[in-house]
């Protein structure tokens, strides 16, 4: 079955002290990029998120966002230092002091202690990267499902339509087919009438032409008009997007889509080149309106 690249998800998670809320967005895009935002403490675990989402979402442009909502005080682990932040900013205020014309011995320890950052306050859990990702993760798998399945509803209401779609490109290299014959020995007979007056003309003026010769020529000029191998071609490529569209599993296919109507656009240009039929030439234009659509639907597919 098909799935549209486009979704939403939703869900919440509730602990004992905080709520997260996930929020994950789906858009077009040509292959799978995943950006995430966490709150601070669950940093770390941002990459394996996005690995993660990677591989549940195959292709899209994936917006993940978790938010998490305290509901009680949390205990915290003490205190952490940060040592190279305070050399900063130390060197800064020296910095300061020189150009204003300040004593540098009048910088205190505590005024270094005092700057933004230098002490905080350890967050529940940092160090603690499992409990971190179990606690996210049920969270994460509920919202992806609710995505996968706006993408299911989706892909359905896709692959309806390709599918009528590519009906309708179908009974056009029907009506294509049963005319190819004609249309190759109405070629060769246009040909033959314009040699025949061609001869008479070289008689007239004393020249001699071959005839023999001649109809060869028109024939193997026939045969270059003949337009079977195409359409068998288009009609092969056909018959393998009605199997696609009816395919079970969610396996991405829209790359392979994309594939088989470009292939199916191409014979039917080679088709309406050298048909040398105004009405099969007519056939390949609203052949190629409806690939068209075709390929704009198909941006959307999984």
């Amino acid at each position: 079955m098909l799935l549209s690249m486009t979704g939403y998800g939703r869900s919440e998670y509730t602990a004992d002290t905080f709520q997260l809320v996930v929020e994950i967005k789906a858009y077009n895009h040509r292959f799978c990029e995943v950006k995430a935002r966490l709150p601070r403490e669950f940093s770390l675990l941002e990459h394996r998120l996005i690995d993660y989402v990677q591989e549940e979402c195959k292709r899209g442009s994936i917006e993940v966002s978790v938010v998490k909502v305290a509901l009680a005080e949390e205990a915290l682990s003490g205190f952490r230092a940060n040592a190279e932040l305070a050399l900063q900013w130390y060197d800064a205020l020296r910095k300061i002091a020189d150009r204003l014309k300040f004593d540098k011995k009048s910088i205190t320890f505590r005024d270094i202690l005092a700057c933004p950052n230098v002490i905080e306050p350890a967050l529940p859990h940092e160090m603690d990267l499992e409990v971190s990702w179990s606690n996210i993760l049920p969270a994460v798998d509920a919202a992806l499902e609710e995505l996968q399945e706006m993408r299911r509803v989706e892909g359905k209401k896709l692959s309806g339509d390709l599918f009528q779609r590519g009906e309708r490109i179908g009974e056009r290299l029907g009506l294509i087919k049963r005319m190819a014959p004609q249309v190759t020995k109405s070629a060769f007979e246009k040909m033959m009438k314009r040699a025949q007056e061609l001869l008479a003309q070289s008689g007239q003026a004393g020249v001699t032409l071959a005839e023999e010769r001649l109809a060869q020529e028109m024939a193997i000029y026939a045969e270059r008009a003949d337009i079977t191998e195409e359409v068998v071609r288009a009609e092969s490529h056909l018959a393998q997007w009605s199997e696609f569209m009816r395919q079970k599993g969610e396996e991405p296919l829209g790359r392979k889509l994309e594939f088989l109507l470009q292939e199916i656009h191409r014979e039917v240009n080679t088709i309406g080149s050298k048909a040398g039929s105004s009405e099969i030439s007519q056939h390949g234009v609203e052949m190629k309106s409806v690939l068209e659509q075709m390929r704009e639907q198909v941006q959307n597919v999984l």
